[in-house]
């Protein structure tokens, strides 16, 4: 039943993209009701080199990307029926050539949700089904779906969005994120929630959290949270091993709070910090911290280009026991696990190479035992341009990378990075026909550049560079 409803999404967003393609209008039939949809490409090209490990750098990898989705929504008074498909095509040139998520590999149902608006006097709202969610800068919720890259970061979640004030809401919601999913078309085998790279983890994700967001002092933005989440048991395969091991379930409540106030005329600050505190089934508690302070400095100027300055310092704890990390010998794991663990933020958040060191040395894109300072200076130029360079050095907050494995020290490394992002073509905001109010291209390119520290047993220079495409109707 559930692969029939994929089938019916597929066909419902479809027939909407070629409705849009057809017409110069938003289609809408009597009695209020409303379609919508469109599609968007995204071609990229990754090339990367000596990704740290604590053994060894990691190969040379060369690969492309092609990310394809098509949207469709309907809306009628207070209600909003939503649905997105999404592909993703990897060819590698390097170290082999091979394709992974090969077309037509898999066609996910990557957002399925209904809307129900302005319940209780404009007070409620409802979102039910397969969603997005990302709350502030994505250190704690964003990124639901970690085992297939960014093709998908969804959730299948409840959330009710209730308004306290004008000025304050609160967001209540549940989630529950399945390995599997059966909304798709082909491929079984992709595990979204993986915490190895190795398949078939069988973990389970669920949890429910409480955001605050206030601006009731304008000058003082703020969110507070709390948030719980259940990982459940799931199968870590050992360096060499046939088998795999079933490691513990946990459970993690994380409190913390956001505010990003105005500092005067051209300063501005992003402060964060929270606590976790939780139990794993072994008996392990955990007892974690993750705190992030920065300053953006944005001069008045007369130029056309907007220059900005910035400061800043991201903390996340660590543990010194390498046991004690998920994917730890649980045997030797000891009382209490201090290792901060990323919730539903295992996504690149600051950099592309080092979320890999971390995925070879604990799990998928598993952000902990960092400090992180560093500067970034930019310039926003003519509307969508924008160039960034940000410098910094890595530490680990603890030694945990023990030798023979480790090179003994807590420097990880040299961090630096350079990004431009640019507009091709942008869409008009008025008059002209629907391609030119709807379609759009833009791009950017990244390079980033590590130089190991004596966290590591080596030197060798890491690198990764990028450019891509994106267009959208």
């Amino acid at each position: 039943m559930i692969r029939q409803i994929g089938i019916a999404c597929l066909a419902f967003a479809a027939s909407l993209a070629v409705a849009q393609g057809a017409s110069n209008t938003v289609a809408q039939a009597p009695g209020g009701l409303k379609a919508d949809g469109g599609v968007d490409i995204r071609v990229r090209q990754e090339n990367m080199n000596n990704i740290p490990t604590p053994v060894a750098p990691y190969m040379h990898q060369d690969a492309w990307r092609f990310r394809s989705r098509a949207w469709g929504q309907l809306d009628y008074e207070n209600l909003r029926l939503y649905a997105r498909l999404a592909n993703e095509w990897w060819a590698f040139s390097a170290p082999n050539q091979y394709e992974l998520f090969g077309w037509p590999d898999e066609l996910v149902v990557d957002n399925l949700y209904l809307d129900i608006n302005n319940l209780l006097d404009n007070r409620l709202s409802l979102r039910i089904g397969r969603q997005d969610l990302i709350y502030g800068a994505g250190r704690v919720i964003l990124e639901g779906t970690p085992g297939d890259g960014s093709r998908t970061i969804y959730f299948d979640a409840v959330k009710a969005t209730v308004k306290l004030t004008d000025k304050s809401t609160l967001d209540v919601f549940g989630i529950y994120n399945t390995p599997r999913t059966d909304l798709h078309l082909g491929n079984p085998d992709t595990d979204r929630t993986a915490l190895q790279v190795k398949p078939a983890n069988k973990l389970t994700e669920s949890g429910a959290g409480l955001v605050l967001k206030t601006k009731e002092v304008p000058e003082l933005p703020s969110e507070i949270y709390y948030i719980w989440k259940h990982e459940s048991d799931w199968r870590y395969w050992p360096k060499g091993a046939k088998t795999f091991t079933v490691q513990p379930a946990r459970d993690v409540h994380t409190f913390g709070a956001r505010t990003t106030p105005k500092l005067g005329a051209e300063f501005e600050g992003d402060f964060e910090a929270a606590v976790q505190l939780g139990r794993v089934d072994d008996g392990q508690r955990i007892l974690a911290g993750m705190a992030y302070a920065g300053i953006t400095w944005n001069p008045s100027v007369t130029w056309s280009a907007k220059p900005y300055l910035k400061a800043a310092c991201h903390y996340l704890s660590g543990d010194d026991n390498p046991n004690d990390y998920p994917n730890g010998n649980r045997a030797l794991a000891d009382g209490t696990c201090n290792a901060w663990n990323p919730v539903w933020s295992r996504w690149p958040q600051y950099s592309e190479i080092y979320w890999r060191a971390l995925t070879y040395q604990y799990d998928v894109a598993y952000w902990s035992n960092v400090i992180y300072p560093y500067l970034e200076a930019g310039l926003k130029l003519s509307p969508g341009h924008k160039l960034m360079a940000q410098s910094g050095p890595i530490f680990a907050a603890e030694q945990d990378n023990q030798p023979p494995a480790g090179g003994g020290g807590s420097l990880r490394g040299w961090l630096s990075q350079a990004r431009y992002d640019f507009p091709l073509i942008t869409p008009k905001k008025d008059g002209g026909d629907l391609l030119s109010r709807r379609f759009g291209l833009s791009g950017h390119l990244l390079a980033e550049v590590l130089t190991p520290g004596d966290y590591y047993p080596f030197d060798s220079m890491a690198y990764f560079l990028r450019w891509e495409l994106v267009a959208k109707f």
